[in-house]
């Protein structure tokens, strides 16, 4: 290992790594001046916004968030204004991935996929729950038609959950 290589260890699950806003423009490719207007544009939503009054510092989740805006601003085209009246329908801070939200024509909104995977399947509980009894019994394992519901009624409420923001 080289002597100017320093190697961080968690002492305390409660502690939080912060990265420079310098560094995470380097990390992310993109400049401190994007980082500071996407701020100003209310954007991005920072954790912590200021240390000793000048310098910036972002958490995990912060560059989560930063990764989102620029895959959408630089890598996809967004223009700000488009980006901002898009977002309307998203709870910040912004945790997606880019390559995991649709904009639903429908209801002018943005849709990850386990949303679009929920609404699909809402309403289908019956059949869902019917073609498990028909599936397992002609695998050779009888299961309740109560069972089967309270399985997919699980299930739904799962998807449920996954498909809602997250908190």
């Amino acid at each position: 290992m080289k002597n100017n290589q320093i190697n961080q260890l968690p002492l305390f699950k409660e502690d939080i790594f912060y990265i420079s806003q310098s560094d995470a423009a380097k990390h992310l490719g993109i400049t401190t001046r994007m980082i500071n207007y996407w701020e100003s544009q209310e954007l991005l939503h920072p954790e912590f916004l200021k240390t000793d009054g000048k310098a910036r510092k972002y958490t995990p989740l912060d560059l989560l968030e930063l990764l989102f805006i620029k895959q959408m601003v630089v890598d996809n085209g967004y223009t700000i204004p488009s980006l901002k009246e898009k977002l309307k329908s998203l709870e910040p801070p912004y945790y997606y991935k880019a390559e995991d939200l649709f904009w639903d024509l429908k209801t002018s909104a943005w849709k990850t996929r386990a949303m679009l995977g929920y609404e699909a399947l809402k309403g289908s509980e019956q059949f869902i729950s019917e073609e498990l009894v028909v599936i397992l019994t002609a695998k050779g394992i009888g299961i309740p038609v109560g069972l089967a519901a309270e399985i997919t009624e699980a299930l739904m409420y799962k998807l449920e959950k996954l498909s809602s923001p997250a908190e």
